[in-house]
């Protein structure tokens, strides 16, 4: 009557404790509840099979799962919660219970939840054994293993070698042998069904045809067990670009061209991109106005169509640039495909430039204001000479003005590049009519400039 007993008792309705309901997805795509004896299925050595759980807490209180382990060989327990831990009237706590068989056969394990035991059962068939030749070594693949092609040349071949084999004692059967995804096929297509024999083995390989470039994916499939495939055509490679400007020598404040021009035809459609980068000569910081125009940025984008060898910036070839106001070096880099070229143009140190003054009277003396750019920041002194109506030299010379700390700290104090603006005021004793003329000098590192004579 014992083993009656037992049965009975392992039939009646199935609960952990009073308030507990454990549930599953086993042998079924809904969830439903557990029995006593859970068919998690069947699965070939070497492959994984996961299974969800659930334990619910039926009751009107709080209740704490203390206790949650499988023992059995083939089976565990698939990133497993933190214990102990207490679930909420009416909350729920999931869990995968992990069937890997490592030999054909059936497989049973306890699944221990609180103080109730589970039997849980999985059945690992006989199967051939897949594998893939990496270099001279063979990995074996278990379902869902990525086959990778990685990065294949526009005109080189791409296959990868695979094995079937049967490493069991008995004769195993492959009634599905397949690739799907657009580009990849099967060489030499085998027949199927076919038969393995103990010990015997299949080769046959896996081959991108796609020729066009772009991404590819793909599917073997093997009885029930499938292999992604990936791989990645590249484009035929781009010649490389070749910066062309007017010169190598530019001056200061003055708009450049430049074309891109490849050494050969595109071979396909590309994009690139051209950045510029500004590295002073003199002390101070960047120049801003140094940028590509009319975009105001530093970098541009370009494409090149196929069969053409200029780069095309938007609906134009030239790309215009400015050079700023500071002395030092231009350096632009064209990046195409897998190559990155760069030109660099020097903006060389030079006398100050100045703009045609303005020259305010008054009864009692001149303003004047003018502008202009000193490419080196190191503006020392300015020379005034002025001239009565008769072209005579008023006063001894000159009117020396030293400017070195004036220009540092003007520079130094966030003035853009090497644009200034100058206000300079003449007191003076007697009429202010009878001066008519003024020629002014500037001195700068790369020498002097004078004005011609300014009449007013």
């Amino acid at each position: 009557m014992k083993p009656l007993v037992l049965l009975l008792a392992l039939l009646a309705p199935f609960s952990l404790a009073a308030q507990w309901q454990l549930t599953t997805t086993a042998g079924a795509i809904a969830e439903r509840p557990a029995g006593p004896l859970v068919e998690v299925g069947n699965t070939v050595a070497g492959d994984r099979l996961d299974t969800d759980f659930f334990v619910i807490n039926a009751g009107s209180t709080p209740a704490a799962l203390t206790r949650l382990s499988i023992s059995g060989a083939g089976f565990t327990l698939h990133q497993p919660p933190s214990l102990p831990q207490t679930i909420p009237a009416g909350g729920r706590l999931r869990f995968q219970v992990r069937f890997a068989p490592t030999a054909p056969g059936s497989y049973s394990a306890s699944l221990q939840v609180n103080d109730l035991a589970v039997l849980v059962r999985g059945s690992s068939p006989a199967a051939a054994a897949v594998e893939v030749r990496d270099g001279t070594e063979l990995r074996s693949l278990s379902a869902g293993t990525g086959i990778g092609f990685g990065r294949i040349s526009w005109d080189a071949s791409a296959t990868r070698a695979l094995r079937l084999s049967n490493p069991n004692a008995v004769a195993v059967s492959v009634t599905a042998l397949r690739v799907t995804g657009e580009g990849f096929g099967l060489t030499p297509l085998p027949v199927v069904p076919l038969t393995l024999m103990p010990g015997e083995a299949l080769w046959f390989e896996i081959a991108l045809r796609a020729t066009a470039p772009g991404s590819y994916r793909g599917e073997l499939t093997v009885d029930q067990r499938s292999f992604p495939l990936d791989a990645t055509r590249l484009p035929p490679p781009f010649p490389e670009p070749e910066i062309i400007f007017g010169g190598n020598y530019l001056d200061s404040a003055i708009q450049g061209r430049l074309t891109i021009r490849l050494a050969a035809p595109a071979p396909t459609d590309g994009a690139g991109s051209l950045s510029l980068e500004f590295l002073p000569a003199v002390r101070g910081g960047d120049d801003p106005a140094v940028i590509f125009t009319p975009s105001g940025l530093r970098t541009l984008a370009f494409t090149v169509p196929g069969g053409h060898t200029n780069a095309q910036f938007g609906s134009t070839s030239e790309a215009i640039f400015q050079t700023g106001t500071t002395a030092g070096t231009l350096i632009f880099t064209a990046r195409l495909g897998d190559h990155t070229r760069s030109q660099t143009i020097t903006v060389s140190p030079a006398k100050v430039a100045v703009n045609t003054p303005h020259i305010y009277r008054s009864a009692t003396g001149l303003e004047l204001r003018l502008s202009g750019y000193d490419n080196t920041r190191s503006c020392s002194e300015i020379r005034f000479q002025f001239y009565d109506r008769q072209g005579r030299v008023l006063g001894t010379g000159p009117i020396r003005t030293d400017v070195r700390a004036l220009f540092r700290s003007y520079f130094d104090n966030g003035s853009p590049g090497g644009l200034f603006r100058l206000q300079a005021s003449f007191p003076v004793a007697g009429n202010a009519a009878e001066i008519t003329g003024v020629e002014i000098e500037f001195l700068n590192l790369a020498g002097s400039t004078q004005t011609q004579r300014i009449s007013f």
